[in-house]
C-alpha cells in the first residue's frame, strides 16, 4: 500500500469526527428509543443504529462493502466469529445489520462514555482480553441472559488486531461459549480490511472490502475437553481463505 495522500488523511480526520457525531446522536436515539419503547425495541435499535454507524462511516472513508453469503443465515441464534486484522472492522461488523446480536469487545471500550451508554444499554459483553481465564468466566456467566433472550453473538478469536501474521492464534472464549450455549458457529472472513487501514492506524485508503459469510458449523458434538482442536481445525479454515501455504486444510 502507498504512502497516504493528504486526502487519506483528511478523509480520516472527518471519518472520525462523523463517527463521534453519529456515537453521540445513537446515544440520544437509543435513550429515546428505550424509554419510549420500554426497552422492547432493544434489538431493532443496535440493528439499524448499527447500520447507521457501520455505512456512514465506510462511506465517508472512501470503502465499499461486498457481502458474500455462501448460504441462508442460520435461523437461530449463532455465534458468529470474524478475523481480526483492523480499525475498519468495527465498522464492517455493523454495516453487516445481523439480527438479534450482541458484540464481544474489549473492556477500554468502555472508557469511552458514548460506547459506555451504548453498550450497558444494549447488553454488549465487554471483557479483559488480557486475563484469558477471567474471560471464559465472563463469557460463561452472560450466557444464560443471552440464550434466555435468544440472542446471537459476535466475537473475533484472536482477541485482537495486533497480532503477528494475517491471521493470529485463535483464543478459546468463543468456542466455550459455543458450546455452553449449543450455538453453531459461523465463521466470517473479512478481505482487505488489514490493507486498508493498517494496525493501530486510523488512516484509511479508499477501496474495497470483501466479506465471506461461510456456512454454520454445528458445535453440538463439541466437548470442553477438546476445544482447543476446534478451535485450531476453523483457524485452519481462515488460514486456508488468507491463502497462507502450507497451513490450510
Amino acid at each position: 500500500m502507498s504512502e497516504a495522500t493528504p486526502g487519506d488523511r483528511i478523509r480520516c480526520v472527518f471519518t472520525v469526527i462523523w463517527f463521534l457525531i453519529s456515537l453521540f446522536i445513537s446515544t440520544l436515539i437509543l435513550i429515546t428509543g428505550l424509554v419510549v419503547t420500554l426497552g422492547k425495541a432493544q434489538n431493532f435499535l443496535v440493528k439499524y443504529l448499527g447500520l447507521f454507524i457501520g455505512r456512514t462511516g465506510l462511506f465517508i472513508a472512501g470503502i465499499k462493502l461486498n457481502i458474500h453469503y455462501a448460504g441462508p443465515l442460520p435461523k437461530q441464534a449463532a455465534m458468529y466469529i470474524f478475523n481480526h486484522g483492523s480499525t475498519l472492522d468495527l465498522f464492517v461488523l455493523l454495516s453487516l445489520g445481523l439480527n438479534n446480536i450482541r458484540f464481544v469487545a474489549k473492556r477500554e471500550f468502555q472508557f469511552n462514555p458514548f460506547f459506555f451508554i451504548l453498550g450497558n444499554l444494549t447488553g454488549q459483553i465487554f471483557i479483559q482480553r488480557q486475563n484469558s481465564q477471567r474471560s471464559i468466566q465472563i463469557l460463561s456467566h452472560c450466557c444464560e441472559r443471552i440464550k434466555k433472550r435468544d440472542l446471537s453473538v459476535v466475537m473475533g478469536p484472536e482477541g485482537s488486531r495486533h497480532h503477528k501474521g494475517v491471521i493470529g492464534p485463535f483464543k478459546k472464549g468463543a468456542f466455550h461459549m459455543a458450546i455452553d450455549l449449543n450455538y453453531p458457529m459461523v465463521p466470517m472472513y473479512f478481505e482487505n480490511t488489514g490493507k486498508l487501514c493498517h494496525g493501530r492506524s486510523l488512516i484509511t485508503f479508499k477501496g474495497t472490502v470483501n466479506v465471506y459469510i461461510h456456512p454454520a458449523v454445528d458445535t453440538s458434538q463439541w466437548k470442553k475437553e477438546t476445544v482447543a482442536l476446534h478451535a485450531e481445525e476453523i483457524r485452519r479454515r481462515y488460514l486456508g481463505w488468507a491463502n497462507i501455504p502450507g497451513e490450510s486444510v
